[in-house]
């Protein structure tokens, strides 16, 4: 290459600026160095895929003056040759494409490209384009649906696994609205097995200790993985990415003051709008600042932190540091937070279904949570049963007198007191699960059996806790 050509990084003319992005694929991938660079250090390149990013200046509309520097096993290479090469073009420079594309002999490729899964594009991505993420979402669930899964199953699978494959996604675009609801609704639908949820989706995003079930609200969780963005703005992050955002928008100013225009990106208005939701939770810039400053984990904000600054808050319930015990099944705490909450599907709570509404249990009234735990005679019945096996001699006729009782009397994290939380959450287990099976199964009523399960299922937990005892 001429070495009186001028690097790309030296100052050019400002008219008739434009974008090319050349995508060349390796000659060799096995023998490629781990990373190689645009020289100056202006972009890094992956070892499979090498995507150039360049200018084009048009001097007095006749010529056009291509330099591309690559490093690779550290020489200089002309992309060309036996290469497969395709040429990706933005913006106004239709009328030049076919002498562009003859000097350089690439094949014109169309936007957007594909990268780790991601689509990139010089304009804004549209919802057509996310479609992608919402198929593998939608995969996942499908192939989850065969299987008989558990509430308590389902909420661990789209904490741990679906919210993961989703914040790919998240910590880059600023994801429509429309792609957001939809996957909140395929989690819905999955959760509750149809339309009718048992609780709000509001409700159900909130952290465990303040009545929720703790998974992630796709909206706010968004906005918090696009905060390390920010940071990376407002720290001046080595990256060229950052020095681009701070030259072409920010002109030497601060992220924290800086307005958008409408021509602007929508990353760019998206983190605006991120910096005002943070700001506002403090007094003032210095103030929040100093607060994220906090955040900051392995030289990296910490997105949890700021989904948990930024998502609604509730007030704590008691019964729920009740409910969530290491050593109670997940399915079991589930079924106990639906009944705390009021919200299994008891007729009462079920009224478009137009059917009548009477106790399975004792034939005689109305279908409630607190009905069957414990007004009920036969699950009463039941209750003191198991009550007096712990050698519970307190009444006790409530789910929440019971939560009262266990965490004046039952402190800390011996036999005893989990004894008295394993008893008390298999038997809302067992009476919703008989109810089922005499309601829709036609089974007969036998209090004995009942208590006999019961007992088994504390003996089986205990043991497992204390092999030794």
């Amino acid at each position: 290459m001429d070495e009186s050509a001028p690097s790309i990084s030296r100052a050019r003319p400002k008219r008739n600026r434009q974008h090319l992005c050349i995508n060349s694929t390796p000659l060799n991938s096995t023998s490629h160095s781990e990373q190689s660079s645009l020289k100056g250090g202006l972009i890094y390149l992956p070892p499979l895929y090498i995507y150039i990013y360049i200018y084009i200046y048009v001097y007095m509309n006749i010529y056009i003056y291509i330099y591309i520097y690559i490093c690779i096993y550290g020489s200089n290479i002309f992309v060309g040759g036996n290469i497969a090469n395709n040429i990706f073009v933005g913006g106004n420079i239709a009328n030049r494409l076919p002498a562009i594309l003859q000097l350089v002999d690439f094949q014109q490729g169309s936007f957007p490209v594909r990268y780790l899964g991601i689509p990139l594009a010089p304009l804004k991505i549209s919802v057509a384009q996310f479609s992608p993420l919402i198929d593998t979402v939608t995969d996942y669930l499908n192939a989850w649906n065969t299987k008989s899964l558990s509430y308590a199953g389902k909420v661990e699978l789209i904490k741990s696994v679906i919210q993961g494959v989703q914040s790919f996604w998240l910590g880059i675009f600023p994801v429509p609205k429309t792609i957001l609801d939809r996957i909140t609704s395929l989690f819905r639908i999955f959760l509750w097995g149809g339309k009718h949820a048992k609780v709000a989706w509001e409700d159900v995003c909130l952290p465990k200790k303040e009545g929720g079930l703790g998974i992630r609200d796709t909206k706010i969780w968004n906005n918090a993985l696009l905060s390390r963005t920010l940071w990376n703005i407002h720290s001046k992050q080595d990256s060229l990415w950052v020095r681009w955002v701070h030259g072409v928008y920010l002109n030497g100013g601060c992220v924290w003051t800086f307005v958008p225009h409408n021509r602007d990106s929508q990353l760019m208005k998206r983190l605006v709008l991120i910096r005002d939701m943070i700001v506002s939770k403090f007094s003032s810039i210095a103030e929040t600042t100093t607060y994220l400053e906090k955040m900051i984990f392995n030289g990296k904000l910490s997105s949890s932190k700021v989904y948990d600054l930024l998502r609604l808050k509730a007030t704590p319930h008691a019964w729920m540091s009740f409910i969530w015990k290491d050593y109670i099944p997940p399915k079991f705490s589930f079924i106990m937070w639906l009944a705390f909450r009021n919200r299994l599907p008891t007729y009462d709570n079920m009224i478009y279904l137009d059917v009548a509404n009477v106790c399975p249990f004792c034939k005689g009234d109305p279908e409630t949570v607190p009905h069957l735990y414990f007004d009920c005679t036969c699950t009463g019945q039941l209750w003191n049963n198991v009550k007096d096996r712990l050698g519970i001699s307190r009444q006790m006729a409530s789910l929440k007198s019971v939560v009262k009782w266990t965490q004046r009397e039952c402190k800390g994290a011996h036999i005893r007191a989990k004894a008295t939380r394993i008893a008390f959450s298999y038997t809302i287990y067992w009476i919703w699960r008989t109810r089922n099976a005499i309601r829709f199964d036609g089974a007969a009523l036998k209090l004995d059996e009942m208590f006999t399960h019961i007992k088994y299922m504390v003996y089986k937990v205990l043991y497992s806790l204390y092999p030794t005892i």
